[in-house]
């Protein structure tokens, strides 16, 4: 339940409320005793939760309260305020409020301030209209959102739902009012209050630690000092003491407790050098319970000395007091002392009082006689408790009394085409017919329907008109003539039009307009001037300062600009890093290069910026074109005089891959020319030649195919390989493949390898076993037929025989 501040209950005054109580209890008995209690419980609940209060907590030297129908009251600790109390601090004096337990307020010295305040606890509106000096304010709970806390001053408004702020109201010599705002904590909506007792629109954001300062005489107002910054040296040090214990409560302000002693402490050491003590002794003068006596001696005018809690002063009144009816006994009510609000004497419980009975008097169970039945007078009842007080008595039917009235039946109006009839007259309650009615004639005057007005033509400022003619819509006749209506220069056809507006904005004044007839196009009205409209931002605005957040740093939204007036609108805000705006650029860290032998790894990536990894690598096929580890020449031999070389093939050591196959060196020529009957081959022209019987020669081929050479006595395999020939009777190496073979003499078993495996062959005299097309071959000794595949094609004619077609190195 909302209420005003008018009637306000201490700690005490619940305390006398329960001491009446006790007493009612008392004289109750069983079944009220009970009452009595469920009474004083709901009593309780509902006084905790209707009721808030504003109280003045304590008081530095000395203060004036102004209180409607009371007057001027001294101001005490302890005092209970009320809603439109006017409250002024003396010289070197300050006062401090506490507002519904969460909520303080320091009103500094030579300061006037006037409060309203309703609502309850949870749902509080406090406002405080600042005249002159300074007020501090500390919300320690946020508001709720019902809930207002409001200081006004001669030419600005201060909303608040939850901060620690100073008010301060000075004027000059001119009149002119200055209004200086503080914010210590949280943030402060300021409004701008005109002379003409109107409010901007647009409401200033002041921000911790931030000062603004306004000006406003009989014209306007407005921001003279914007977003300042807090001189806490410049603060008065019963301000600063005010807001050391704001810190201490567990509030953060921009400041610490010890640099705000330290401030208090400079000023301390300045104020102590000019203080001198007063030996004067206080006497004379009286002690109440509200303030303590003031001193008379030497025309001292100071308090001294305790409050004198029997001397009530100011009157008493009777609260609480109850009236004993038929029904319920009474309370005498309590005696309260107008001054201190302290209860002086409790009241006592009256017994019930039979004759007063509470609300008056009903009459029940009464019977109207009508023309039907008989009536009754009906009873006499006390409304308060119930009792019967008086019986009624019958009454006899009433023949005139027709119940309901009465009503006319066969009514006929007479009118302009046929007569009537007045109607017969009927009782509504028994139905009797107790008048007949008569035949009327004709009523010409009397047109069925009403008249209407034909022809009617509107005069306005361009044309005159006419009332048009009355005709009966009964029967159609014209019953009166109409007449011209001059021009009306007052009615302007077609309504009007606005011309010439011009919106007034935050650069420019503005103009109504002049308003036109759109009928005659007469100027009805002049426009006049619009104020400049500072809400009004023409051109629109801008956003200036922006930076943007980057993985490394923080960014600002920027502060928004008017483009016609050049005015921040709106201070903008810090914006978080963005973690994914990376900034600086890229690098690759921990790439692997892959190979001929080994995988290799993209490398990760990473911001240069802020150093995080952006994204992970992955892994790589090896690279078979990338050789690492260097190269080596294998399978090279040189030319002879009448063998051809060979430059070697290249391989990778890592991978042990050929990379580039080598090419044929052709025979140098330089050797002992021989008769073609003679041991020996010779190849100088790159042709194949077959010299020799078998027996003793072999045969030559060099056109870069492989190719078995014998004499029974060495073997030559000219496959792009390197190779070690050694005699067949003694042990050699062959190396067609890479490795090393032991070869035993020509009488027994060894070992050929050309195409990596191995074959057993027996003495040249014997089988023998060819593989150099993965084909097993059996030859006779060399003096009878064998078996020769040295060139994919199979021969069999006795080796002795060079002129054998079969014979691949028969001449040509």
């Amino acid at each position: 339940m909302e209420f005003t501040l008018s009637l306000l209950i201490n700690q005490r005054g619940c305390e006398s409320v329960g001491k009446k109580r006790k007493k009612i209890i008392i004289f109750a008995g069983g079944i009220l005793f009970l009452a009595a209690i469920i009474c004083a419980v709901l009593f309780s609940i509902n006084r905790k939760e209707e009721y808030r209060t504003i109280q003045i907590y304590k008081i530095e030297g000395s203060a004036a309260v102004d209180r409607d129908g009371v007057g001027s009251i001294d101001a005490y600790d302890g005092m209970m305020m009320q809603s439109g109390d006017t409250v002024c601090t003396d010289k070197e004096s300050c006062l401090y409020f506490k507002m519904d337990e969460d909520k303080f307020a320091l009103l500094e010295p030579e300061s006037t301030v006037r409060m309203e305040a309703s609502g309850t606890s949870t749902d509080s509106r406090t406002t405080f209209y600042l005249e002159s000096g300074a007020l501090v304010s500390r919300l320690d709970s946020k508001l709720s959102p019902k809930s207002v806390y409001d200081v006004n001053t001669p030419n600005s408004t201060m909303a608040v739902r939850g901060t620690i702020f100073r008010i301060e109201v000075t004027y000059d010599e001119n009149g002119v009012s200055y209004t200086n705002v503080y914010v210590f904590d949280g943030t402060v909506e300021c409004r701008l209050i005109f002379a003409d007792g109107s409010v901007d629109e647009e409401a200033k954001q002041v921000q911790k630690g931030m000062v603004i300062r306004i000006r406003g005489d009989n014209t306007t107002s407005e921001y003279i000092v914007d977003n300042g910054t807090v001189d806490y040296g410049q603060l008065p040090a019963e301000v600063l003491r005010f807001l050391i214990a704001a810190i201490e409560e567990g509030n953060e302000l921009p400041v610490s407790k010890e640099e705000l002693e330290a401030v208090i402490a400079e000023k301390s050491e300045a104020a102590i050098a000019e203080i001198e003590k007063d030996p004067h002794e206080h006497s004379g003068g009286t002690a109440t319970c509200i303030s303590p006596a003031v001193c008379t001696s030497d025309d001292c005018g100071q308090t001294y000395g305790e409050k004198d809690a029997a001397n009530h002063t100011g009157g008493t009144e009777i609260r609480d007091k109850t009236e004993a009816t038929c029904a319920e006994s009474g309370y005498t009510g309590d005696t309260y002392c107008l001054g201190c609000g302290e209860m002086i004497q409790a009241g006592s419980a009256t017994e019930k009082d039979a004759s007063n009975h509470v609300g008056g008097t009903e009459i029940r169970n009464r019977v109207a006689a009508d023309c039907s039945r008989s009536g009754y007078t009906g009873d006499t009842y006390c409304r308060g408790c119930g009792e019967k007080l008086q019986a009624g008595s019958a009454t006899q039917k009433d023949s005139s009394n027709h119940v309901g009235g009465t009503e006319i039946r066969n009514r006929i109006a007479a009118d302009c085409s046929r007569a009537g009839y007045t109607g017969d007259t009927y009782c509504r309650g028994c139905g009797e017919k107790l008048r007949a009615g008569s035949a009327t004639q004709k009523d010409s005057s009397n047109h069925v329907g009403g008249t209407e007005i034909r022809n009617r033509i509107a005069a306005d400022c361009s044309r005159a008109g006419y009332t048009g003619d009355t005709y009966c819509r009964g029967c159609g006749e014209k019953l009166r003539v109409g007449s011209a209506i001059k021009k009306n220069t007052s009615n302007h056809t077609g309504g009007t039009t606005l011309r010439d507006s011009v919106e007034a904005t935050c650069a420019s004044a503005g103009y109504t307009g002049d308003t036109y007839c759109l009928g005659c196009g007469k100027k009805l009205q002049v426009g006049k001037a619009i104020k400049k409209n500072m809400s009004n931002h023409a051109g629109g605005t801008e956003v200036r300062d922006s930076v943007e957040a980057t993985c490394a740093s923080a960014g600002y939204t920027g502060d928004t600009y008017c483009l016609g007036c050049g005015k921040m609108i709106q201070t903008g805000s810090a914006t978080e890093k963005d973690a994914t705006n990376h900034v600086g650029g890229t690098e690759i860290r921990n790439s692997v290069a892959a190979d001929c032998s080994t995988a290799g790894y993209t490398g990760d990536t990473y911001c240069l910026g802020c150093g995080e990894m952006i994204q992970a690598g992955s892994a790589t096929e090896k690279d078979a074109s990338n050789h690492v580890g260097g190269t080596e020449i294998c399978n090279s031999f040189s030319a002879g005089c009448c063998s051809a070389g060979y430059t070697g093939d290249v391989f990778c050591r890592g991978c042990n891959t050929m990379i580039e196959q080598g090419r044929i060196i052709a025979a140098t020529g330089n050797h002992p020319a021989a008769v073609c009957g003679a041991p020996g081959h010779h190849a100088h022209d790159g042709r194949i030649h077959a010299v020799a019987n078998c027996g003793i020669l072999g045969h030559c081929i060099l056109d870069g195919n492989k190719h078995e050479l014998a004499g029974c006595g060495m073997h030559c395999i000219l496959d792009k390989g390197e190779h070690v020939h050694a005699e067949c009777s003694v042990a050699g190496h062959f190396k067609c493949d890479g490795n090393k073979h032991a070869i035993p003499g020509c009488g027994e078993e060894k070992h050929c390898v050309s195409d990596g495996r191995d074959h057993n062959h027996a003495s040249c005299n014997n089988q023998e076993h060819y593989n150099c097309d993965e084909l097993d071959h059996s030859s006779a000794s060399c003096g009878v037929e064998g078996h020769f595949n040295c060139d994919d094609r199979p021969h069999g004619e006795n080796c002795n025989n060079p002129s054998d077609s079969n014979n691949p190195d028969a001449a040509k």
